[in-house]
């Protein structure tokens, strides 16, 4: 665990130097080529992600609810608590991975209709930078208004990492199809494992 604390610590700079060149990078690089027609797209999923993730985050709002509940009723050092924290952590990952899939394969389809695969990389940095950046402001806000916030903050972070993880070796050639979907998901798994053994562990001292 603390292997994987070490190597999530070395990976936070290279990612926040990624957050804050993609977005500008790409819009530069599309408009120098041309491509009106993505950052036209690019702007609309910038200005409605608000509203969609708000959406998509309805259910694990009312999972959460539900699972302050579940180990109300049943104690936090229940393992059926448990449960319902991993299931609740789920859901969030599930709903921030599948945002981030999707913007990566809707620029990456964008890239492929418009351009030769040498110029692929303003559309992988695109696609990248609206991954994640509607999720980084979740959890900024999330950070400001609330004390426990580690959680939003842990799965964005595993999603940030998984992104720019298979958005750099798909763009180098080293990633694709199934290989690109495995090493994927499985940061993400491992991203939902470590939140669920915090989880744990802060269940186990509750009430001490």
């Amino acid at each position: 665990m603390n292997a994987l604390l070490k190597i999530c610590g070395a990976a936070a700079f290279p990612l926040g130097v990624l957050n804050a060149l993609s977005g500008i990078v790409s819009i530069v690089w599309l408009l120098f080529l041309g491509d009106f027609k993505t950052l036209g797209i690019g702007v609309a999923v910038y200005f409605l992600s608000s509203f969609a993730i708000a959406l998509l985050m309805l259910p694990g709002a009312a999972l959460s609810v539900a699972m302050v509940a579940l180990i109300g009723s049943v104690g936090p050092r229940s393992p059926v608590g448990l449960v319902g924290v991993g299931v609740n952590k789920l859901y969030h990952v599930l709903a921030i991975g599948s945002w981030c899939l999707g913007m990566l394969l809707l620029f990456n389809e964008l890239g492929v209709r418009n351009t030769d695969n040498d110029t692929m990389l303003p559309y992988a940095l695109a696609g990248y930078a609206l991954a994640v950046s509607p999720w980084i402001n979740v959890a900024k806000q999330e950070m400001a208004t609330s004390e426990n916030a580690m959680g939003t903050v842990m799965a964005v972070f595993f999603a940030q990492l998984a992104t720019a993880t298979v958005t750099i070796l798909g763009w180098l050639g080293a990633l694709s199809g199934l290989g690109f979907l495995e090493l994927y998901c499985g940061i993400l798994i491992v991203g939902w494992f470590i939140q669920v053994y915090f989880s744990a562990q802060e269940l186990r001292h509750m009430n001490a």
